[in-house]
Order: C-alpha cells, then sequence, then structure tokens
C-alpha cells in the first residue's frame, strides 16, 4: 500500500494556454472529461497527477483524487473549459453519509461536492508569481457555489464580478453514457477581463502558471499526490502572422515580436511635443502607437517658441504687423517684427541709398 500523508492533492504546471487555443472549439460535455476534451487536441493543457489512487480495502470516509485536469482556452469566445477528471477514494466521497453508490471500491456519488469537500484551480494569468483567478467550490460550499473567486488565505477570497462560470451536470441520478460517477465540466467567460497582480508588472510571457488541488476535511484514506511536472508550449492548427495583441500568434514562443514595441517615439510639435514609447493599438492588426498623446497648443508668441504646435516658430505673433515708427528714419513705412524672439520696429519697405545730406537715408543708424 503507498504511504498517506496528505489529505489533498495539488497540480502545479507553467503552460502556454493563452496562445495555444485560438482555434478552440466548444466541447460538448457528456460527464466524461477524459473523452470531451481528449488528448492530443490542438490547445488543450492537461495538469496530470502522477500518483493514481490506489484501492484501500478498509472502508472509511473518503475523498476525491484528481487524476487530471483539462483547460482549453478559446480565445475569440473569450471562453475557458474545464474538465477535472476524479476518482474517489473508497468510501463516502461526498461526506452525505451515503457510500452505497460504490463501485469497484470507490465511491459513485463524485463531483456532488459536499459540505467537506472543496475543489480549487489557481491561475496566474501573467506569470508574476501571484495568483490572479481561483476557480472551484469553497469547502464550506457545494456545487451551487462553483464559481471564480479571488485568490486569499484560506484560499477563497470574494467571488470575482463579470465572470460567468456555467457548469455541466448529468441530469437525475448519474445517468451520464458509460458513468456512475461523471466529471466535474465548466466554463469561464470573461476571464481575459480579471485584474491581474500588480506585483510582477507587466506580462512576462505567453503562458499561465496553473495548480489545482481537491480534498475533503474529513478524509481518513486521503491521498497521496506527487506532482507530474508538464510544459506545453501549444499552439493553434494554423499559426497565423503575428498581430499586436500580447499573444503568440505565429507560434514561436514569443509575443508580439518584430512589432517595433518599447521603441522611442514623439508626438506632436512645438510645446506639444510629448514622448514616449511604441505599444499594441487598439485595433491588433494597426501598427504599433506611440504611449502619449501630444500636448494642446496655445496662441502663438514672440519667444523663439512654436506654440501654437505648427512646425513654424514665432509666425504671427502678437502684435506683429503693426505700424511703427522709425526714429533714426521717420519718413520710412515700418513695422513691428518678431526677430529672435524680440518686437522691433522695422522698415516695411527697402530704405533708399545714403545720399550726402546729413540724414540717414538708409536707416542705419549713421
Amino acid at each position: 500500500m503507498r504511504a498517506v500523508h496528505r489529505s489533498r492533492a495539488i497540480i502545479m504546471v507553467t503552460a502556454w494556454l493563452w496562445s495555444a487555443a485560438a482555434l478552440a472549439q466548444q466541447p460538448v460535455y457528456t460527464g466524461r472529461a477524459d473523452l470531451d476534451l481528449p488528448d492530443g487536441q490542438p490547445g488543450l493543457i492537461v495538469l496530470r497527477d502522477a500518483d493514481p489512487p490506489a484501492d484501500i480495502p478498509t472502508p472509511g470516509p473518503g475523498g476525491l483524487d484528481i487524476i487530471d485536469v483539462r483547460l482549453l482556452f478559446d480565445r475569440p469566445n473569450d471562453a475557458l473549459y474545464v474538465g477535472v477528471v476524479t476518482d474517489g477514494v473508497f468510501g463516502d466521497a461526498d461526506g452525505d453519509g451515503d457510500p452505497s453508490g460504490a463501485r469497484d471500491g470507490r465511491s459513485a456519488d463524485a463531483p456532488n461536492m459536499g459540505p467537506t469537500e472543496y475543489l480549487a484551480i489557481e491561475l496566474d494569468l501573467n506569470e508574476d508569481g501571484e495568483m490572479d483567478v481561483l476557480l472551484g467550490v469553497p469547502p464550506a460550499g457545494t456545487l451551487a457555489d462553483l464559481g471564480a473567486y479571488s485568490p486569499a488565505a484560506p484560499p477563497f477570497g470574494m467571488a470575482l464580478p463579470g465572470l460567468v462560470v456555467t457548469r455541466y451536470l448529468c441530469a437525475g441520478a448519474m445517468p451520464c453514457p458509460g458513468m456512475a460517477r461523471p466529471h466535474l465540466e465548466f466554463t469561464v467567460r470573461g476571464l481575459s477581463a480579471v485584474p491581474l497582480s500588480a506585483r510582477g508588472g507587466a506580462d512576462r510571457s505567453v503562458g499561465i502558471s496553473a495548480r489545482a488541488r481537491i480534498g475533503s476535511g474529513g478524509d481518513v484514506y486521503p491521498d497521496d499526490f506527487v506532482p507530474g511536472p508538464v510544459f506545453a508550449p501549444l499552439c493553434p492548427d494554423v499559426p497565423i502572422a503575428e498581430r499586436c495583441d500580447a499573444f503568440d500568434n505565429d507560434c514561436d514562443v514569443a509575443a508580439d515580436e518584430g512589432l517595433g514595441l518599447g521603441v522611442a517615439c514623439t508626438v506632436g510639435e512645438g510645446i506639444c511635443l510629448a514622448r514616449g514609447r511604441t505599444v499594441c493599438d487598439a485595433d491588433p492588426a494597426a501598427p504599433a502607437v506611440c504611449n502619449v498623446v501630444a500636448g494642446a497648443p496655445d496662441i502663438e508668441q514672440c519667444n523663439l517658441l512654436d506654440d501654437d504646435c505648427d512646425g513654424i516658430v514665432d509666425e504671427e505673433a502678437p502684435g506683429a504687423g503693426a505700424p511703427c515708427d522709425l526714429p533714426t528714419c521717420p519718413e520710412v513705412p515700418a513695422l513691428m517684427a518678431c526677430v529672435e524672439g524680440m518686437m522691433y520696429c522695422v522698415p516695411a519697405e527697402a530704405p533708399p541709398a545714403e545720399a550726402c545730406n546729413a540724414v540717414d537715408d538708409d536707416c542705419d543708424g549713421t
């Protein structure tokens, strides 16, 4: 008999999920997660328990054991399809005191998730080491409480708004085809809108980290679990040209590469000039854009600045063009003009040639 020293099963894996299933098809749930989300399906990530349950001949209260957890992200529909393949450890898996559904020494009443049982699938969506969302059933809840929660200690925090969790259950008393004990299957929509943990900053990869655990507070024969490492850089059936959308569209295990992101850029002219870095546009197919906005223009002044942000300095400054008098050339028409950031009275037309008449005819001050 295997060693028994823990009361829950835990799976943790890093996998490339966001880029993996751009062409994922919504599965038809039947209660057989291993068939509804089959091995080899493009984009499927399987978190496997490396220590499947063994028969325990002594009757007693029991819990559930994860055989594997299956995740498939449907990016166009922002849907995560989840299948939890479980096997009840010998006895009453849902803690309702009735193990009569036992089959081959194992419980048949899963996945009712009675009051002593819980399921937690935690996702780190931006690979910063902080879990962003927890999917599952709290220890004090039932399947009616299956939902999306913020991670906390103990693991279930507040329910996350905006996420829709839809579960599949066989009708009646477990009439799933060929199943005395159906698997838990559900769909989560709106996952891309989950607020990401701030500690790690920007997304550092095109994958996620996921871990799952399931157990029962009343376990007498808990699962002895050893995690099995899995790393799966999976791609759609047909890679597409890279787009500016934080996904690995061309399946080279890099997101948004070659699109000129992070390059120093400027927008606006004159005093409106702003400096920033190139980022993705709202339209993923559009070229990268600068992440700053130009400042607001002002009225042009005579100050060697482009106040109205039209690319020309000191044009049409206030007062420019107004008539004025040149003290040394009162007979020559003159206008105010902006010269090198200062207003001066200058001849409006070429002055006459200097003559020998004791007058400053050419207006040069002599």
